[in-house]
């Protein structure tokens, strides 16, 4: 891999908006964690197996293990550090969706696993989503102390609605 500079990384999709400046507090996380992924709306990984981008190896390798009820993740924002992003990571993440292509979180999920990672599973605020917007605007709406937003998935149309976001 790349020699860079830097000891921490986040990683976003490129439609992901930044709401709320306590979103960098995902870098501390990292001097407990190896790695923070954002817990998913579909709930287990159970749900993210019944896509259709989902090849029969890796259903196969989740099932086998009993692990269809393991914290679903999404993909974005991904808080690793340095260290992570090395072959047995991050290149067997890539090695993998190159010959068994599938959605990314299921695989990445996979490989945190084989690579027993430290994962903190941060909530779902972390990446409000299209299936989840409205839900999180009316709960900080009718909850002014409570939870705060930690970032848009912009891409989703109906965030852009719910959100106000151009």
């Amino acid at each position: 891999m790349v020699d860079l500079p830097y000891e921490k990384f986040c990683l976003l999709d490129d439609d992901m908006l930044i709401w709320d400046e306590c979103f960098f507090n995902g870098f501390k996380f990292l001097e407990h964690f190896d790695i923070c992924v954002p817990m998913n709306p579909r709930l287990y990984v159970k749900h993210d197996l019944d896509g259709a981008d989902v090849s029969t190896q890796i259903r196969q390798w989740f099932v086998n293990r009993n692990y269809e009820y393991l914290t679903a993740i999404n993909f974005s924002p991904i808080f690793l550090m340095k260290y992570e992003l090395t072959e047995g990571f991050c290149g067997g993440y890539l090695k993998e969706m190159k010959h068994f292509p599938c959605r990314g979180p299921l695989m990445l999920m996979k490989h945190i696993l084989l690579n027993n990672l430290d994962m903190l599973i941060l909530p779902e605020s972390w990446c409000v989503c299209g299936e989840n917007a409205q839900h999180w605007f009316d709960y900080k709406v009718h909850h002014t102390q409570s939870i705060d937003i930690m970032a848009l998935h912009a891409g989703h149309k109906k965030v852009c609605e719910v959100f106000n976001v151009r």
